[in-house]
């Protein structure tokens, strides 16, 4: 799918979803997926190279900024690399064993002691938290207005050229 064909799926993504998210990537790169809940595809966005990317939020019980970072690498699915926020309480809301470090920037990044590895994870995202999708440098919106969207998150591995 090129130029004025990605554009279309994104002004039919807008007008399915309100305009929450948007459609980009090639049909051959290995690509992380977005999902709504009738299995519409919403987002399709081209991994970079480490084949890394995560969900950001506002956690719902605590209010703080979250991301969980993954890691799509070899084999199906995709791992969970770490869990972030300057909130430790976010953190162990998830109640999951692994090693916490902090950054400079104050985030604390836990890091499971076992990965925890998905094929499809099955999310919700509302306008509360504000979930985003974020590959690279691209930000991907996946809550609308007025809503809670019941979504899932794959990786296509592509197909051969």
């Amino acid at each position: 799918m090129r130029g004025p064909a990605i554009a279309a799926v994104a002004v039919a993504v807008a007008a399915i979803t309100g305009g929450a998210v948007v459609a980009a990537g090639s049909d051959r790169a290995p690509a992380v997926v977005v999902r709504d809940e009738a299995g519409r595809e919403l987002v399709r966005a081209a991994l970079p190279d480490p084949a890394r990317f995560a969900l950001e939020y506002r956690h719902s019980y605590y209010g703080a900024r979250a991301r969980e970072s993954f890691h799509a690498g070899h084999g199906p699915g995709f791992e969970v690399a770490a869990i972030e926020s300057p909130s430790e309480a976010v953190l162990d809301y998830y109640s999951i064993d692994g090693r916490k470090r902090t950054s400079r920037d104050g985030w604390i990044a836990l890091v499971p002691a076992s990965p925890r590895r998905y094929r499809r994870l099955s999310l919700i995202a509302t306008p509360t938290g504000r979930r985003t999708l974020a590959v690279g440098d691209r930000r991907f919106p996946l809550s609308a207005p007025g809503r809670a969207a019941h979504l899932t998150l794959s990786v296509d591995r592509g197909s051969p050229g």
